[in-house]
């Protein structure tokens, strides 16, 4: 009996459109692969910083930073504040810089920036505080926080794809902007909606954090 089998022209052909289909297919696999990576990156650098300022106000024995004098608003000063965070977070102050940056911030109101040790970077501007009609100290807006979730790696440095904007807060908390409650301006539902390219990648915080933690943005 004659054995059925494929030919070498037959297997040329297959092996082709396999190839074709991988190049079509490949490139959005990794990306989506990439955008899932980033909300957890994220998420976990700012629980980091935030857990780190809950014990160092827990060592200063106050509930807001304000109070620990390390910190001047609407000022270029010292980082004695990063100097403390860094004994309760896994990071080191560093002299590298986020390139990519919302407008109206530069060196000049750069309090430090601080690098994990899992990559992540965050760049600390302290602010204007404010009172927000009211409410206690702690729950004022004492500045911004950026994070590059790439650090130094090889990265983007794009507003919306590894960097991401935060409100700071006296109780060492952060809100992302774009996001409910964040003060910062901007508004995801407005400037960085799903499925569709954001308008404005500076809201595309607040739309990760008010999506469970995705990226639903072209």
């Amino acid at each position: 009996m004659k054995k059925k089998g494929f030919t070498l022209a037959e297997l040329m052909v297959s092996m082709g459109i396999i190839g074709v289909i991988a190049a079509i297919t490949l490139p959005a696999l990794m990306q989506n692969s990439q955008k899932g990576q980033i909300g957890p990156k994220l998420t976990k650098t700012v629980a980091m910083f935030e857990q780190a300022n809950t014990a160092l106000l827990t060592a200063k024995g106050v509930d807001n930073l304000l109070d620990t004098a390390m910190i001047q608003t609407s000022a270029n000063n010292d980082d004695s504040y990063a100097n403390q965070l860094t004994n309760h977070l896994k990071a080191t102050i560093t002299s590298d810089t986020i390139g990519t940056l919302p407008p109206g911030f530069s060196s000049k109101n750069l309090h430090a920036t601080i690098l994990t040790n899992d990559g992540s970077m965050l760049a600390i501007y302290p602010g204007t505080a404010t009172t927000n009609n009211g409410k206690p100290a702690y729950k004022q807006i004492i500045g911004s926080v950026i994070i590059d979730i790439n650090g130094v790696r090889a990265g983007t440095q794009k507003a919306g794809e590894d960097v991401f904007a935060f409100t700071w807060w006296a109780d060492g908390s952060l809100k992302p902007y774009g996001g409910t409650g964040a003060d910062s301006g901007y508004d995801w539902t407005k400037s960085c909606k799903e499925n569709a390219v954001p308008t404005d990648s500076w809201a595309c915080a607040g739309h990760i954090f008010e999506n469970n933690f995705k990226v639903l943005y072209k």
